[in-house]
């Protein structure tokens, strides 16, 4: 994509031309444009700019890896073709970005600045509050208009309201799979949640949060495990996105149904029956009845169903978009219509919301993307139903089962010290000629 800014803008402002350069757009180009968009904001330098390596920590939410983000680019580019409308678009985009967390800075005023690009033909970075800073005594600098703000002026549900709606499906669609049993112990309840995230305050970019990790891991275990992989436990169970309905909520149970650990799971559910409350945090008392049985390649098992709960999360925003129809909620209210118009579910309450979507939700997952990763979880499962006792081997069986959507993030470090990223883990686990294959 070679365009300047200006044009750029005025092909966003014709009708007649948008779709076709949406269309054009590869994964690379757009992932250009969120780094220009991003250093047009917060008002730095694009040649210095760049997506940030770190795992990002915005209130309850933890960003996805690396790995994640790089495929998404392409994913997006897609979707901005298939999907129909300037709003929807721009709604779609909206949320990815905000998910995504591309940034060390900046990602809610990118979202904003994208989404007016999208959807407000008059659009021009000099004349908008949406990502203007004012100056602040108590915290510096800040945006003149925030994400809430923002979202009420453009009838668009909130971040948190979306994650709580793909995450809620994603439940539904695992259920419908046959993943989570189809009985009364699991339908009825409206919530799946971890109670480790409210320890996430401090961003898992500090060190000091390396001596206070929120979730639980033994003694015996953690010593055995690099800074690395121990990070990496927590970026999967402790990500407590839209706060109730959660990946790694949905993680520890997939991970207790297939270790048949049922009367751990009924232990845990607790409001007359209507939720999942696991105890994952150091905190709690209760903790090492789960966790305390795990084996280390309980742990690495998990990172990978929680790596791919995440992105089948962030897929099912997108299906949302895209097959709008297989999604319904209030009678005939699609969930298109619900995340772009202003519809009574939108000013619910989180707990409401969850009751309303149990009552009226209905999904037909066939022809979607998130049929194709429920497919992909059930081999995933399947695979590691197969017993091993090599840390490698627990790897290879994410990598084998969905190679395009692996999370090269496990092998054993403990002779090699500290790996700092996950490129480095990939050569070496590439390189390891003693590897064992299944």
């Amino acid at each position: 994509m070679d365009y300047t800014e200006d044009e750029v803008l005025e092909i966003l402002k014709d009708d007649s031309r948008i779709d076709e350069f949406l269309s054009s757009l590869t994964g690379d180009d757009l992932k250009k444009y969120l780094i220009y968009v991003n250093s047009k904001v917060r008002n730095v330098p694009y040649a210095k700019n760049e997506i940030c390596s770190q795992t990002m920590v915005a209130g309850s939410l933890v960003s996805p890896n690396n790995e994640i983000q790089n495929r998404y680019f392409d994913k997006m580019a897609n979707a901005l073709s298939n999907v129909q409308g300037r709003k929807n678009k721009a709604t779609m985009m909206y949320y990815l970005i905000n998910e995504l967390h591309l940034f060390e800075d900046g990602n809610g005023r990118t979202s904003r600045a994208v989404f007016e690009m999208l959807n407000n033909r008059d659009f021009s970075f000099e004349n908008n509050d949406n990502f203007a800073h004012t100056a602040c005594e108590i915290i510096g600098e800040t945006a003149k208009v925030n994400n809430s703000d923002f979202e009420i002026q453009n009838n668009v549900t909130g971040s948190m309201g979306v994650e709580i709606y793909a995450n809620y499906y994603l439940y539904k669609a695992l259920i419908q799979k046959g993943i989570i049993p189809s009985t009364e112990d699991y339908t009825k309840k409206i919530i799946v949640m971890t109670d480790a995230g409210a320890l996430l305050e401090t961003s898992l970019n500090d060190d000091s949060t390396t001596l206070n990790n929120p979730v639980y891991i033994p003694d015996e275990i953690n010593q055995q495990l690099s800074q690395a992989q121990i990070e990496q436990i927590q970026n999967a169970l402790a990500d407590n996105n839209g706060a109730l309905v959660t990946t790694s909520g949905l993680t520890m149970l997939t991970m207790l149904l297939k270790n048949e650990s049922t009367k751990d799971i009924k232990d845990f559910s607790y409001a007359d029956g209507q939720m999942f409350s696991f105890p994952l945090d150091n905190n709690n008392d209760d903790k090492d009845r789960i966790l305390g049985k795990w084996q280390k390649e309980d742990f690495f098992k998990a990172i990978n169903i929680a790596n791919l709960l995440k992105e089948n999360m962030l897929d099912m925003i997108v299906d949302f978009f895209e097959y709008p129809e297989n999604f319904i909620v209030e009678g005939q209210l699609n969930m298109r219509e619900a995340l772009t118009t202003k519809s009574e579910i939108i000013d619910k309450q989180d707990y409401t919301v969850l009751e309303t979507l149990q009552k009226t939700a209905s999904l037909d997952i066939n022809g979607t993307q998130t049929a194709k990763n429920m497919e992909q979880l059930v081999s995933l499962l399947q695979q590691m139903s197969i017993q091993n006792d090599s840390v490698i081997n627990c790897e290879n069986i994410g990598k084998q089962v969905i190679i395009e959507m692996s999370d090269v993030t496990l092998e054993d470090e403990t002779e090699q010290g500290i790996i700092s990223n996950e490129k480095d883990i990939q050569k070496d686990i590439e390189n390891n000629t003693n590897e064992q294959q299944l």
